[in-house]
């Protein structure tokens, strides 16, 4: 009885590992496709994106359909968290314009998602009622 308890502790423990520190399967356009579709699919890919004065490469950033001001962004990388698995963080934000004449701005956050770069599980980081698959919470550490 002993060695079969202890067989399925180790085989669970081996299970466990193998999922873990697996790399990145899916692209951040992936990752962040994944929460658009999440979002209903309100969301477009921006191709360039205005900076101040400057008009620059969007990156992984999709824009609004309704309200350009919306928007969702990705890292371009997935970072390995505590827990072994590598995520990608998506920010869910509005961008504000504090002063039209000088252009000062700042972003305001409405949600990060942590996308799990193998599985595409989705963890939002703010707890929101409007989502079906709420989850608590998550505190996860980046490995550095």
């Amino acid at each position: 009885m002993k060695k079969h308890f202890i067989f399925t502790l180790i085989s669970i423990a081996l299970f466990a590992s193998c999922n873990q520190h697996k790399k990145p399967v899916l692209s951040p356009r992936e990752a962040l496709d994944l929460v658009n579709q999440m979002q209903d699919n309100c969301y477009e890919p921006l191709e360039e994106a205005v900076v101040g004065d400057d008009v620059v490469s969007a990156g992984v950033q999709y824009s609004s359909r309704h309200n350009a001001s919306f928007k969702l962004r990705c890292d371009n990388e997935a970072e390995l968290y505590s827990d072994g698995r590598y995520y990608y963080s998506v920010q869910q934000y509005e961008h504000v314009v504090d002063d039209p004449e000088t252009g000062e701005w700042h972003t305001a956050t409405s949600n990060w998602f942590l996308v799990d770069a193998v599985t595409g599980k989705i963890i939002p980081q703010f707890e929101n009622d409007n989502y079906e698959e709420n989850e608590r919470w998550v505190e996860l550490s980046l490995v550095r």
